[in-house]
């Protein structure tokens, strides 16, 4: 294996990897589509309005970005030492992971704080045209929740490096690697149950056309499932959404009410076969499967980064803490053999030592001191993974939609579906430019003139009728939120 303290390589090798793994596990049919032109679907004011609209959304989000990304690069640059390397109270283990979750925590949610004003600014461009519904207290109240939530994550991440890197100092990355696996496979369990209620209520769906149809297209999908729920997401948006949780017996297919009081029936059933489709195909085992082959990788390139920019004057004032018996079972080993020796062999603590500013490569970087920029690292290598990800996701929507024009039982409704939420959502049907640029890098979902291009060739290729290729009247009384997507 290559030397682990080559930032570069490890990033370089991360990215083939994720390349590999998408290639690997992407569908292996691909549906067959039409070019359309845009201008027969929506008209030229639509698309100017929606691009009027969504440009300064985005580079209020690309300047949100740069304000985290700073904020992240300064704390991993000079953490305070105080806050990590001076902890008090218990065995040197759990002082390390109490130190890692705290550093955790107060990085993450120094993070959202620095782009929160651009979010709030966000949010009022979407109020003044009728894109968010909800009063700033709902919103001030999810953002509090929001923050908590990631918080927590913060520390959890935080807690867990600081003490993999007490008890495996060089290759800690190793266990994170499948920590990080099993956490987000008992997360995708959980979530439904323990996250979604902070958000938003749901209640079953009453009887009538709708329940009866949605279980017929389950038939179709082979997914038998358990309740139908409807969700209060009307409360904050007018987006459009639906989704499919539970495992077994307790499947479920949640329609936002957005979707179930707002569109006809043949085109909800078209968003629930989609959803369908999902798990037929077990897309949230494919997810898994992506990120088990990642994971190694990945967390070895996150802590080569992360010990390349761990300040070395941290490194020393931890390192330092950490030799000094404290209590029973935190008893200093200067002859080896300790969890902290591998840590601190070879680290010259001086200020004007030969790699000054730096942690030395080659050696494991410090525990708790090292959480903020491990935390940094890893979001670098989320960015380079991020293109893989979003290619193999675009790959199993396709297929979704595919799926979904097979078994709905009014295939075209997917045209005036799709015609309905780009208006409702102010969204561009067709980006240009560094929007087009943007979407081909980061896009989870197929432009939407590419999936009307889907059902126009499936429709021709089983003979049947067409919806005609006019644009639908504008709907400003249902405009709302990010652009819906059918997964």
């Amino acid at each position: 294996m290559v030397r682990s303290d080559r930032p570069l390589i490890a990033v370089a090798a991360t990215v083939l990897a994720a390349g590999g793994a998408a290639a690997v596990l992407r569908p292996v049919r691909r549906p067959v589509r039409e070019p359309i032109d845009p201008g027969s679907y929506f008209t030229s004011g639509q698309r100017r309005r929606a691009r009027r609209y969504r440009r300064p959304q985005a580079a209020t989000g690309l300047v949100a970005f740069a304000a985290e990304a700073g904020t992240m690069a300064a704390l991993a640059r000079r953490w305070p030492a105080p806050v990590v390397g001076r902890t008090t109270g218990g065995p040197g283990g759990l002082r390390a992971v109490t130190a890692g979750a705290g550093a955790g925590a107060a990085v993450t949610t120094a993070v959202g704080a620095s782009s929160l004003p651009l979010a709030a600014l966000s949010r009022r461009r979407a109020v003044r045209v009728g894109l968010a519904t909800g009063s700033w207290a709902l919103w001030r109240s999810d953002v509090v929740r929001s923050t908590a939530l990631s918080a927590v994550g913060g520390a959890v991440v935080g807690g867990g490096v600081a003490g993999m890197q007490r008890r495996w100092p060089t290759h800690w990355w190793a266990p994170a690697a499948a920590g990080a696996t099993g956490l987000s496979a008992l997360l995708g369990f959980l979530a439904p149950v323990l996250l979604e209620p902070l958000f938003g209520r749901t209640e079953p769906l009453g009887e009538g056309p709708l329940l009866e149809g949605i279980h017929e297209v389950a038939e179709r999908a082979g997914t038998p499932i358990g309740r139908v729920l409807v969700s209060d997401a009307s409360r904050r948006t007018t987006a459009v959404n639906a989704y499919v949780s539970g495992y077994g017996r307790s499947r479920r297919v949640v329609l936002w009410d957005t979707l179930s009081d707002g569109y006809p029936v043949e085109q909800v059933l078209f968003v629930v076969a989609h959803e369908l489709s999902h798990v037929a195909h077990r897309d949230v085992l494919r997810n898994l499967a992506f990120l088990a082959a990642i994971a190694p990788v990945g967390l070895w390139a996150t802590a080569a980064i992360g010990r390349a920019w761990t300040p070395r004057d941290v490194a020393g004032d931890d390192l330092a803490d950490r030799s000094a018996p404290t209590g029973p079972g935190d008893v200093a080993d200067p002859g080896g053999g300790g969890p902290d020796h591998g840590a601190a062999a070879g680290v010259d603590a001086s200020v004007g030592g030969p790699a000054a500013g730096r942690a030395p490569a080659g050696t494991a970087a410090p525990a708790p001191a090292s959480v903020p920029a491990i935390l940094a690292a890893g979001s670098v290598v989320g960015l380079v993974v991020a293109p893989a990800m979003a290619w193999l996701s675009r790959t199993v929507e396709r297929r979704a939609d595919d799926d979904a024009l097979r078994w709905a039982p009014e295939p075209a409704a997917m045209i005036p579906f799709f015609q309905g939420i780009v208006l409702q959502n102010l969204a561009d049907p067709a980006p240009r430019g560094p929007s087009r640029l943007l979407g081909r890098l980061l896009s989870t979902h197929p432009p939407v003139a590419e999936r009307i291009g889907a059902a126009v060739a499936h429709a021709r290729s089983q003979g049947r009728p067409l919806p005609a290729a006019v644009p639908l009247a504008d709907r400003p009384t249902l405009a709302h939120g990010p652009p819906a997507t059918c997964g």
